[in-house]
């Protein structure tokens, strides 16, 4: 059986998930990227690449369509753009959500020790 994954954001750590997921035939990976030019790099571990910004609500539902498996990996380029990189990006995902039942999601509440 076929398992549709979605890694929102395949810069270092998503590409690292998607490289290790590519070898297994059961999985069809779709990774995005805000940078054109990592498009041909991110093919050699993703059956499907889209281009988008993590607030972009039209093409994010467009990459969640059919997906079973979302993972959130994205990075900021820079101190600026971090709350549009993880604050705006997070809060579109988990708008869109809703609109997707077959997408597996769950929430892991830990606690440290000190």
């Amino acid at each position: 059986m076929i398992m549709n994954i979605a890694i929102i954001g395949c810069g270092y750590v998503g590409y690292a998930v998607s490289n290790y997921w590519h070898s297994n035939n059961n999985l069809l990976l779709t990774a995005t990227t805000t940078n054109p030019d990592r498009v041909p790099t991110i093919e050699t571990v993703a059956q499907r690449v889209i281009v988008t910004l993590g607030n972009d609500i039209q093409t994010l539902k467009s990459v969640l369509k059919n997906q079973e498996v979302v993972l959130l990996t994205v990075g900021a380029k820079n101190a600026d753009s971090y709350e549009e990189t993880y604050i705006d990006t997070a809060k579109t995902l988990v708008s869109l959500l809703p609109q997707f039942p077959n997408i597996h999601h769950g929430c892991r509440k830990t606690s440290s020790r000190y």
